[in-house]
């Protein structure tokens, strides 16, 4: 185990791997007993994917069901809060000096992807310490560093091949003949991705780790959840917190500690603190606990990483130790917890189960819910007007000096803007989309299942705006005369121009480098409506069998290639399906 110390203050921990040999040729025997030896199907590796990961959750569960120390499982929460921190910190500083980059800050040996890996493995480690009878007598000391370590090792190796098998099969869902599993010379299983898909991968994850992306957020969200709190639960949430930060700073935590209260001793706190009746507090404190009853198993976890049934959204967490039921809780997971209550949660009209019933808040969830998308729009509107666009937002009809022609009632739905651009002679179709803050692979497949796939009369979000293409391409000659009569110009003609469909985004997606309608971030518009925007080329070059293959990656980066060779008398020629050199 390697420990890191970051700006001479914050602690994080990198596992070395020393575990991997065992669980590696345990599961591979595994593998070969079952499924026989490569190569496999597509449709046989992810029956592969799902065993092994069921092998790795079975293997990290029953690890944290052996350990009953309570000294053990604050620790994990102490590295917790001290990561959670950081990420605080380096946001500030991030704002403050505009600092753009995820690695900003970090040693090396450590970058933000293990960081994100990192946070929620320990978080896996804190769920799963609710359904652990604890108990308390284990001193922090050499002794226990010298068992805690080689546990943590393990846990932190486990849990990433469980985010790499559940990444992988999110992978094969979203790309053609994605995934290869293979055997070395010691019949050791090994993942790998086919074709050029490494190199696409590579650039994603650049593009991706970049810290702060400057997401549209709810400007008012953490004024209006504190203030609806007061109004719809009864108590003053601020006055809370002030009583959970004095708490916390009377403490003085080291190392290893975390904060602890019965049940019944916090709740008699806090209400004497805010004058608050206990029954409304309970109901309050039952929507952000994780408890044995309400956590997911750890197969439903990777399965569902927006569930509000996470130590994300619920940072009171209730541990039985030495038989009493405590809250146990770390100000910066609070903290964490309720920003993305307000941030990543209400606005698409989530709130947590225990509080559907307050009909106070539950209005306040549904008001959120039905402004958010406004906020995309508005700020592609700007966009569109400082670039001097003819356009239009939010159409439900076309209008020509003759008649209306409803949009609506072709069954083609309202288009949020028309956008014209005489530069590149583009008439863009776009929609914008706020999408859920995401940050892996299997949350991405989420965004790929409702822009792809149709569920009977809920068409995806691709049917969509190919349906509204097909039409004003069919219409232009409609859309013409709507655009001369909107801006009283007769000289406006259409006649070569293209209709591009294009969907906007609010935060990246792993689709929006794969589709065939573009799927472009806020921050993109601008340059892709006045033909300034470039997709990098990407090359890539492997060896296979004393043959070095050269691949040159255009947009879109996640295609299966389709390569043909020849023999010339000189040597051997490799060319694409139209005859061209690679």
């Amino acid at each position: 185990m390697q420990t890191f110390t970051i700006v001479d203050k914050y602690i994080v921990l990198k596992g070395t791997k020393a575990a991997e040999a065992s669980f590696r040729e345990s599961l591979s025997n595994l593998i070969i007993n079952k499924f026989g030896i490569a190569p496999y199907t597509q449709s046989i590796i992810t029956e592969i994917l799902l065993f092994c990961q069921n092998y790795y959750i079975i293997e990290f569960e029953n690890i944290c069901t052996k350990e009953t120390s309570y000294t053990f499982y604050k620790q994990v929460l102490w590295f917790h809060e001290q990561v959670t921190e950081f990420r605080h910190w380096r946001h500030e500083q991030g704002k403050k000096a505009k600092i753009q980059e995820a690695t900003t800050f970090l040693p090396k040996g450590i970058d933000n992807l293990y960081i994100s890996m990192y946070r929620r493995i320990l978080k896996m480690i804190l769920e799963q310490g609710c359904l652990v009878n604890m108990t308390t007598g284990e001193a922090i000391s050499e002794k226990f560093e010298t068992r805690f370590l080689p546990i943590a090792d393990k846990l932190l190796f486990l849990g990433e091949m469980i985010f790499v098998c559940s990444n992988l099969i999110a992978e094969q869902t979203m790309i053609e003949d994605a995934i290869d599993i293979s055997f070395d010379d010691n019949n050791l299983y090994k993942f790998g991705r086919r074709h050029h898909y490494e190199a696409s991968f590579s650039y994603v994850c650049a593009e991706m780790d970049k810290v702060d992306f400057d997401y549209i957020v709810d400007g008012d969200g953490s004024p209006d959840f504190t203030k609806k709190i007061e109004q719809c639960f009864g108590f003053n949430y601020d006055s809370m917190k002030e009583l959970l930060l004095l708490i916390h700073e009377e403490n003085k935590l080291n190392p290893g500690d975390c904060i602890a209260a019965k049940k019944e001793d916090f709740l008699m706190a806090i209400a004497k603190h805010t004058e608050a009746p206990t029954t409304n507090l309970n109901k309050f404190f039952s929507g952000i606990s994780l408890n044995r009853g309400n956590k997911m198993g750890l197969c439903e976890l990777v399965k569902k990483p927006h569930s509000l049934n996470r130590y994300l959204y619920r940072p009171l967490l209730e541990w039985k130790i030495d038989q009493k039921e405590y809250y146990v809780f770390g100000m910066f997971s609070w903290y964490e917890a309720e920003i993305s209550l307000y941030l990543n949660s209400i606005p698409w009209g989530k709130i947590p189960l225990e509080w559907e019933d307050n009909l106070c808040f539950k209005k306040y969830k549904e008001e959120k819910h039905n402004s958010h998308d406004k906020w995309l729009d508005d700020i592609v509107e700007k966009d569109i007007i400082s670039a001097k666009l003819m356009y239009q937002r939010a159409v439900k009809k076309l209008v020509t000096k003759e008649k209306a022609y409803s949009i609506i009632g072709k069954d083609l739905g309202e288009i949020d803007f028309i956008i014209i651009s005489p530069k590149i002679k583009k008439i863009f179709i776009a929609e914008c989309k706020h999408l859920h803050g995401r940050y892996d692979m299997v949350n991405w497949k989420n965004d790929y299942q409702y822009f792809t796939v149709d569920e009977g009369k809920n068409k995806s979000y691709v049917s969509r705006i190919a349906n509204k293409v097909n039409w004003l391409t069919a219409n232009k000659e409609i859309l013409e005369k709507h655009f001369q009569y909107k801006y009283k110009d007769l000289g406006i003609s259409f006649e070569k121009y293209k209709i591009e469909g294009i969907f906007i985004i609010n935060t990246p997606t792993f689709f929006m480098y794969n589709s065939d309608f573009r799927i472009h971030t806020f921050d993109q518009v601008k340059d892709v409506i006045v033909g300034k925007h470039i997709d990098p080329t990407l090359y890539f070059s492997v060896n296979i069998n004393d043959d070095e293959m050269h691949y040159v990656i255009n947009y879109p980066y996640f295609r299966k290639p389709e390569i043909l060779y020849f023999e010339d008398e000189d040597d051997d020629c490799e060319v694409d399906k139209y005859g061209d050199p690679i």
